[in-house]
């Protein structure tokens, strides 16, 4: 069909002929060659642009600038001078949005096209073929165009379905040495940075399983409640605020974070058990002119509060299921925050300084006295003053220590255990 083009283009035809939806049209560059192809068609361009390298940088129009675009670079090109390209025109656009057809058919109208090379054409010169800043050209081409070439789209790509055990949150605090993997959390309420599997709760911080299969026996006989629900599968991912229940054994925790923003378990009550705070991070309308207000745990609760704005915390009863409290976010109120380098620190909020184009800035003061600021996206209201707390905080009282500080925390345990009498000890012979 073409003459002089390799044995590459000639497979490359060969592939592209069959399905095409048009014919193959070999293109040389001269001035009545150029015409316009239909849509569906497939053109052939040869490297050999019918001139030498200066004339083709100088021609007008369409077929120059697609010469200039052959001659780009020059070194690469000159082992071989006939590089075919093949092009299959897909529809016709504007003229404000150009590509490489411009430069194939000189016509009124401007149409879109996708590119298949040789595999040999990709390895010599790949900028040229996937990077669009190295094929913008002169801006001779009518209408302010530039050539670009679409490569093939990349197959899609399979679901993550496991997690190595180093690439896993450091806040889960997992040893390296027990094993490979670890588990991958569901998809679910909580992000897979923000969330701890509650295999890991059962094996890990509670031990009541030695390994992965006894764990996953006691997840599924249902002896596990996550906010008042039976949930039966090891990776579920249970997250900030999260009540989980073992009724057989009375146990009561609610995950949250310590003062270097690892999570903590922290024992409950059975009252305060039933105490769930909440943040709203959404609101809009549904169909009906139903208010609903989506929480940062997935719950989405028609008919809030109608002084409900996004930051507020609403106070939920898991057994009830049911709002009972509403705290707004304002100066003053408690807060904890969840996220950034203070993440489990406990303050008051001082001020909150409005940036438009960039993050609000939050400002608080702990109960030492001690000031920092995070983002404002970063805290969650958790009672009217740091004297009011609606739930029970991990024993640190979000308090965070200097190395000196912590330094003589540690002397003081160590002489306590020291000084005290060993256990089992024998009583002194009167």
């Amino acid at each position: 069909m073409c003459s002089g083009i390799g044995t590459h283009a000639e497979a490359a035809l060969k592939r592209r002929r069959h399905g095409s939806g048009g014919r193959m049209v070999p293109l040389t560059w001269d001035q009545s060659s150029q015409k316009a192809t239909r849509v569906g068609s497939t053109v052939l361009v040869m490297g050999s642009c019918g001139g030498e390298e200066g004339e083709g940088r100088k021609e007008s129009g369409s077929a120059g600038c697609l010469a200039f675009f052959l001659f780009l670079c020059p070194s690469v090109m000159a082992p071989s001078p006939a590089f075919p390209l093949a092009f299959r025109v897909c529809c016709f656009t504007s003229p404000a949005r150009a590509s490489i057809c411009t430069c194939i058919c000189s016509y009124p109208r401007v149409c879109c096209c996708r590119c298949w090379c040789p595999s040999s054409l990709t390895r010599l010169f790949p900028p040229l073929l996937f990077s669009p800043s190295a094929l913008c050209v002169s801006r001779s081409l009518p209408h302010r165009t530039s050539v670009e070439l679409v490569p093939p789209p990349a197959p899609a790509k399979m679901a993550k379905k496991h997690l190595k055990r180093l690439y896993a949150p450091k806040d889960w605090m997992l040893s390296k040495l027990t094993g490979v993997f670890a588990p991958r959390p569901r998809p679910g309420p909580h992000k897979l940075r923000e969330c701890l599997p509650l295999l890991v709760i059962i094996r890990n911080r509670l031990k009541y399983a030695l390994n992965a299969r006894e764990g996953e026996m006691i997840l599924r006989q249902g002896l596990v409640h996550v906010d008042n629900h039976p949930r039966r599968d090891g990776k579920y991912p249970a997250g900030f605020m999260d009540v989980v229940e073992i009724p057989k054994t009375g146990d009561r925790f609610r995950l949250m974070y310590d003062v270097k923003g690892r999570f903590a378990l922290v024992n409950l009550s059975e009252a305060e058990a039933q105490i769930k705070l909440m943040k709203v991070v959404n609101l809009y309308t549904a169909t009906g002119r139903v208010p609903v207000a989506v929480t940062h745990d997935g719950h989405r609760i028609r008919y809030p509060d109608p002084h409900t704005s996004i930051g507020d915390t609403i106070v939920y009863n898991v057994k009830e299921k049911k709002c009972v409290d509403l705290i707004k976010n304002r100066q003053g109120k408690a807060v904890i925050v969840t996220g950034g380098a203070n993440r489990g620190r406990i303050g008051e909020i001082v001020k909150v300084e409005c940036h438009p184009g960039a993050f609000n800035i939050a400002h608080l003061k702990d109960a030492s006295g001690a000031e920092f600021a995070t983002r404002a996206a970063n805290i969650f209201v958790i009672g009217k003053d740091l004297n009011n707390l609606q739930v029970t905080v991990p024993k640190q009282q979000g308090l965070r220590m200097n190395v000196i500080q912590e330094r003589e925390e540690r002397l003081i345990a160590a002489e306590a255990r020291k000084n005290a009498p060993a256990r089992g000890a024998r009583k002194a012979r009167k």
